[in-house]
């Protein structure tokens, strides 16, 4: 029986336990770069759907966004490249790894097996969210990178290409092209879509006869001579009626209506609508034409937030400000 002594391992030959750790070792590297290998091919680097001029437009109001949006569109055939030499990288060191774990032929078969594992998880929707969520965690590292690699880099990035779309990223982007055409649109084409586009955004306050101009009549006036030729001469169809003070508005008075009932009436009280419509000047010019068309009214008074008379807006004016000029004759003076 030889010596104990002879048992041991000479010099310079590995123990079992440094072969298991060796081995170990090996078999977490390869695990590693797989996984990298699987989040860099589920990762898809795409320009964003924003156009060049909204993202100009937002730029010039000062969107963090879209600061960030800016400089990934910028770096973006830069970061696809490093997202490809990097998963070239770690696939070469894994296959490395692999065969020298499990000799050529067995290294083969598992390298196959495990390419074709990663490349079907990496089309699941699940997979490329999750890749997406941990890039944006490491984006200010990757784009940094690019920029110290931009000689390695150059090669592999390809020509980015313009965005091109039919569609329009906002109202603002769609109204500028509508202002560029020189060739298919007329003067009075242009002006109704663009007053169209702009009427969402437009409130009443906007477009209202504020307080200091309106043309109004007294419940207590008598209706001769005098009071007709001050209404006709104000070249108004139709007034609000006060009672004592300008916030109290008691109704409304139309011309039409004196003119139909002359010989019956004595007072304007007596030749006035009793129903007044109010809107709140804060509201939208769509609240407002719902409001007349519904209600059957040509007039809305305007008020405050302390339900203050502040001016009046008219049927016409919300057509005028939809078709982007003044209304022939009156023919929205009364609401059929």
């Amino acid at each position: 029986m030889p010596p104990l002594a002879n048992l041991r391992p000479g010099i310079g030959q590995p123990t079992i336990a440094s072969m298991t750790w060796q081995f170990e070792s090996q078999l977490i590297v390869a695990g590693v770069l797989g996984l990298a290998l699987l989040w860099l091919r589920a990762l898809r680097l795409e320009r964003p759907a924003i156009t060049g001029f909204e993202l100009q437009r937002q730029l010039k109001m000062h969107d963090k966004h879209a600061s960030r949006t800016a400089i990934f569109v910028e770096r973006l055939p830069a970061l696809q490249a490093l997202r490809d030499v990097l998963a070239l990288a770690c696939m070469v060191v894994a296959l490395a790894t692999v065969f020298a774990l499990a000799g050529v032929w067995w290294g083969i078969a598992i390298a196959f097996v495990g390419m074709l594992l990663i490349e079907l998880s990496a089309k699941l929707r699940a997979i490329q969210r999750l890749s997406t969520r941990l890039y944006r965690g490491c984006e200010p590292a990757m784009i940094q990178l690019t920029y110290r690699l931009r000689w390695l880099l150059h090669p592999f990035a390809s020509p980015q290409k313009a965005a091109t779309s039919a569609s329009f990223y906002s109202k603002a982007e769609l109204a500028e092209q509508i202002r560029r055409d020189r060739s298919v649109l007329s003067h009075n084409e242009k002006t109704l879509l663009l007053t169209a586009l702009d009427f969402e955004s437009k409130t009443v306050a906007d477009i209202m006869t504020p307080r200091r101009h309106m043309a109004t009549a007294s419940a207590r006036d008598t209706l001769g001579p005098l009071t007709l030729d001050r209404l006709h001469r104000t070249g108004h169809s139709a007034f609000p009626v006060v009672e004592k003070t300008a916030d109290n508005i008691v109704g409304i008075l139309r011309l039409s209506e004196i003119v139909t009932r002359s010989n019956k009436l004595s007072r304007i009280s007596d030749a006035m609508e009793t129903e007044v419509m109010h809107i709140q000047a804060d509201s939208p010019l769509e609240h407002a034409l719902s409001l007349c068309l519904h209600s059957r009214q040509h007039m809305c008074i305007v008020l405050n937030p302390r339900s203050e008379v502040v001016g009046l807006v008219t049927l016409s004016d919300i057509i005028a400000q939809l078709l982007g000029r003044p209304l022939d004759g009156q023919a929205t003076e009364v609401v059929q």
